[in-house]
């Protein structure tokens, strides 16, 4: 489906693509207005070939993004030498939402396997109740990508979400946004606190040695809070390294992101 301003797909039935000579997409939706799906029913994209296969393709250049799996609905991607991508939805000037109830599975035997990829320019948001994974024999799985370039993005999963790869890395859950998302910190020296992240990948000089890619945040903690976990609802964010200041007055600390 392409729209000039605006593009809405409902499905309900089966949608099957079997991908033979060149890469496709079971569903590809593309609109300069907003672009949305809203699926119950049964997407499949599969190659037995070298082929790469998206299942579901969502993407708009100036509106917003919306995509809503119900609980009926099934979303596949399966490759055989190439990569598969469950679901790829992108904003490139605005928001995306990302709501899935049902079960989404990307798996590829000699590529990449990416179960759901979600990307905007502004926040995105994701809310998973349902069953997300990716598998690959060989290369690298992620069950779960969300970024944001300039906002904020956020998970709230109280469903599953899996990654099983071969030779190389596998993330369940692998998030990026910019800073000043709400943060909440647990440390067995103070307890719990909250506040907001304040930058990302940050280089920190402890007397131990230089460890980079931390979040810094104005979260307090003190003396044996480290190794306490950092997260957003359901979320696990990272695991705290270090810091300065105290609980009693103001303080920064640093967090080990979490992404497997």
């Amino acid at each position: 489906a392409v729209g000039a301003t605006s593009a809405l797909v409902t499905n309900s039935g089966s949608v099957s693509t079997d991908v033979t000579g060149s890469a496709a997409i079971a569903v590809n939706v593309v609109a300069n207005g907003d672009a949305g799906v809203v699926n119950s029913g049964n997407i499949n994209a599969y190659s037995t070939d070298v082929d790469d296969v998206t299942a579901v393709n969502v993407y708009t250049d100036t509106g917003n993004v919306t995509f809503d799996n119900q609980a009926t609905g099934g979303i596949t991607a399966t490759a055989q030498d190439g990569n598969a991508i469950a679901l790829n939805a992108s904003a490139a000037a605005s928001i995306a939402t990302f709501s899935n109830e049902g079960t989404i599975t990307a798996s590829s035997v000699n590529g990449i396997a990416i179960g759901a990829l979600v990307s905007a320019y502004g926040d995105v948001g994701v809310t998973n109740s349902g069953n997300l994974s990716a598998t690959s024999t060989s290369y690298q799985a992620v069950g779960l990508l969300a970024s944001s370039a300039t906002g904020i993005a956020t998970v709230d999963s109280s469903g599953s979400i899996n990654a099983t790869g071969g030779q190389d890395q596998a993330i369940a859950l692998e998030v990026f946004g910019q800073t000043g998302a709400s943060v909440t910190r647990t440390g067995s020296t103070t307890g719990t606190h909250s506040g907001t992240v304040q930058a990302l990948n940050v280089t920190v000089s402890y007397p131990e040695g230089t460890v980079s890619g931390l979040i810094q945040t104005n979260v307090c903690a003190e003396g044996g809070d480290s190794g306490g976990p950092l997260y957003d609802g359901n979320l696990a964010i990272g695991l705290t390294s270090g810091g300065s200041g105290n609980c009693t007055t103001v303080g920064t600390t640093f967090f080990q992101p979490v992404t497997e």
